[in-house]
């Protein structure tokens, strides 16, 4: 769900705006890319979705590969790339100019818990 946040007489108000209906389990995580152009969510079912938030959240692509929850996306600085992390040990990076996954990584983790992104 996309929530928006309104103030009526020093009283903070939300209402759901869209409610994201693509995956077929629980999100796990959602990331927005630089200027809030699009939202990507992964999901325990194992896929990406990139959202289009200037189309009424219209669901882009749905990005595959992984063979266990996705439990992590991060947009790189400059939009050129999404990274994905997943229970089964890989990370992908996924080209946002036509979604195609540019490298995969699955021998670089034991466990993979989180991606942390620093634009310093």
């Amino acid at each position: 769900m996309i929530w928006q946040q309104t103030r009526v007489n020093e009283s903070e108000n939300w209402r759901c705006v869209h409610t994201l209906r693509k995956h077929t389990g629980d999100v796990f995580g959602v990331a927005w890319s630089k200027n809030d152009a699009f939202l990507a969510s992964c999901s325990v079912d194992n896929s990406i979705i990139v959202w289009d938030a200037q189309k009424s959240f219209e669901a882009v692509q749905v990005l595959t590969g992984h063979t266990g929850m996705v439990k992590g996306v991060v947009w790189d600085p400059i939009g050129k790339y999404l990274a994905s992390q997943s229970d089964d040990g890989s990370l992908r990076i996924w080209r946002t100019s036509d979604w195609k996954q540019q490298h995969c990584s699955e021998d670089s983790f034991d466990a993979v818990n989180g991606i942390c992104c620093s634009t310093s």
